[in-house]
């Protein structure tokens, strides 16, 4: 119980004590009784802090902070997002995401508007955890600590941006979740796997960048599994240039000026060296230094998946490359090596009993972390008085999540600047994000409505407070102030 109570503190306390778990030979009575079940290797030390781990996000439904609250409405638009982003002359002419958009506006109007976004993300997390569990179990299946270490790499996985991204609930989750599915994708289900990637292309207009996820399909030829690459990369575009009416490639070519076109950075764009900050996968990059890890029994096939997502250089495939590489250490994991590894010089076999007490910290341990896991994080609705949906009125606001929850909370109204900054015009994009030092004439004349900021110390003549939710503010703006 003491490692729980740390984990409870610190993750990295109740590791240490986990990590001491190791020492020391005589137990209590007590502590006999409390051992006994902990001698076998099961999947209830996973399975009970899995479902604890589900249950917590269902409780506390942490809100989408972005695009899927976009998805949601775009029914409101008729699936055209130049309707619901203004001045935004790079938005596509055809709506890049029109097979997820179609699904996730059926759910808007059918449940409640709080947890409607739940669907798709309680999806992504029940899948991540059955589909890497199932992976890591396959890889590790003579280990006599399988299950604890399961548990231990996927719900440390979870404290890493991974949880971000299923919070987020994108069509690109469920593709990352499509790829690492393939690894489980042998004989019959290979095909039930093909299907349903076929099918979920129309989600994603950049399908067509998950298609290596052949290269994880287990008991197939290289022949095979390159020969899937390519078809299935040209399907993908082929399906898009349909649905695009040719739009797609224009689309995929002018990616990197909407791109240089933002005049802030957007938080998934950064590199992966801003990864190595967080403690988590620092850790697990220093682990392999002492673990009985070999790289040499590891696939080919993984490390190429591995590079292929690491190409791009951007933290939003941290959703594949973190599971990625726990599948790489799994492989090269050395179980005969964990049942004779001691660090204190312990000659022999490690004891069952102490294999006992690591099983045992490791429940302890699991069945604390997910308290500190998953933190509440509640929209801002700001609604628009007097307005009804669909009535296009515009809205200004600075990019980020409460753009997505005035949005959602309001379908018809239009927002500035879109979904990808970039599409916008520079002018807007830097007002939305300087508006306490813009001038009354700057704000006029942008063109909108309405003003959600977050930054205002005093308040401006042409500026007439509607309403606030927390740090965020709504303003009408007047077209004439009280001086002319």
């Amino acid at each position: 119980m003491v490692i729980a109570g740390l984990a409870l503190i610190s993750p990295w306390l109740a590791l240490a004590a986990l990590f001491l778990a190791y020492r020391g030979e005589v137990l209590t009575p007590a502590m006999a009784v409390y051992m006994a079940p902990f001698r076998e290797d099961r999947l209830l030390w996973w399975g009970l802090p899995a479902a604890l781990i589900a249950f917590l996000f269902l409780a506390r439904h942490p809100f989408p902070p972005d695009d899927l609250l976009r998805d949601m409405t775009a029914w409101a638009y008729h699936y055209d997002y130049r309707r619901t982003f203004w001045g935004s002359p790079r938005i596509p002419h055809y709506d890049q995401y029109l097979g997820f958009d179609l699904l996730a506006g059926w759910v808007y109007r059918h449940l409640p508007t709080l947890y409607a976004p739940l669907v798709f993300q309680f999806t992504s997390l029940a899948l991540y955890l059955g589909l890497l569990s199932g992976i890591l179990a396959r890889k590790l299946k003579d280990d006599p600590l399988r299950w604890t270490l399961i548990g231990l790499a996927i719900a440390l996985s979870l404290c890493t941006p991974v949880l971000d991204r299923i919070v987020e609930g994108r069509p690109e989750m469920f593709f990352a979740l499509w790829t690492l599915a393939a690894f489980l994708a042998d004989g019959v289900w290979m095909w039930v796997w093909l299907a349903v990637g076929l099918t979920i292309v129309p989600w994603y207009w950049l399908a067509g960048a998950y298609a290596p996820a052949f290269l994880a399909l287990p008991g197939r030829s290289l022949k095979f599994r390159l020969g899937g690459t390519i078809l299935f990369g040209l399907a993908a575009c082929g399906i898009w240039m349909g649905l695009s009416h040719g739009l797609w490639w224009h689309s995929f070519i002018g990616l990197r000026g909407d791109i240089q076109d933002r005049v802030y950075g957007v938080t998934e764009n950064e590199g992966l060296s801003v990864l190595l900050q967080d403690p988590v996968i620092a850790l697990a990059l220093v682990s392999l230094l002492v673990l009985p890890w070999n790289w040499r029994k590891t696939q080919a096939s993984t490390w190429l998946l591995l590079a292929w997502f690491c190409l791009p250089w951007m933290m939003r495939y941290i959703d594949l490359l973190a599971p990625l590489g726990l599948i790489l250490l799994a492989e090269g994991w050395n179980s005969e090596a964990v049942r004779s590894w001691s660090p204190w010089g312990t000659q022999g076999r490690l004891p069952e009993t102490r294999l006992a007490r690591v099983r045992l910290a490791g429940f302890l341990l699991l069945l604390a972390l997910p308290w500190r896991m998953i933190p509440p994080s509640p929209p801002y609705f700001l609604h628009i008085p007097g307005e009804t949906p669909r009535t296009g009125v515009r809205v200004l606001s600075p990019f980020g999540p409460e753009t997505y929850d005035t949005l959602y909370a309001n379908p018809g109204v239009r927002l500035a600047p879109a979904m990808e900054p970039g599409m916008t015009r520079r002018s807007l994009q830097r007002l939305a994000q300087t508006v306490a030092k813009a001038s009354c004439a700057q704000i006029q004349a942008s063109g909108a409505a309405y003003l959600i900021e977050d930054t205002l110390t005093a308040t401006k003549p042409c500026l007439k407070l509607v309403t606030v939710n927390g740090p965020w503010a709504l303003w009408k703006i007047e077209r004439k102030t009280p001086h002319g």
